[in-house]
C-alpha cells in the first residue's frame, strides 16, 4: 500500500514536469498537453480513489445478508 506522505505529491509533480521537458526538449510540441494529461489522470485517480475506499467502507459497515435457504440441496 502507497502510504501518503508530502514526499508522494513531490514525485507525482516531478515526473509530470520531467514528462514536460522531455516534449520540450525533443521539440515535439506537447509539453502543455502532457501536463495537462498528468493533472487530468491525478485528479480522476484520486476521485476513483475516494469512490472505491468510501464503497469499501460503506459495505464493511452494513451487516451481512444470510442468504435464503430454498429447500434444495446439491
Amino acid at each position: 500500500m502507497i502510504s501518503l506522505t508530502p514526499v508522494l505529491p513531490i514525485a507525482l509533480v516531478a515526473l509530470a514536469a520531467l514528462g514536460a521537458l522531455v516534449a520540450w526538449l525533443g521539440r515535439l510540441g506537447h509539453g502543455r498537453a502532457v501536463l495537462t494529461a498528468c493533472l487530468r489522470a491525478a485528479v480522476q485517480l484520486g476521485v476513483v480513489s475516494v469512490v472505491i475506499s468510501w464503497v469499501t467502507a460503506s459495505f464493511a459497515a452494513t451487516p451481512t445478508a444470510s442468504i435464503p435457504n430454498t429447500g434444495t440441496s446439491r
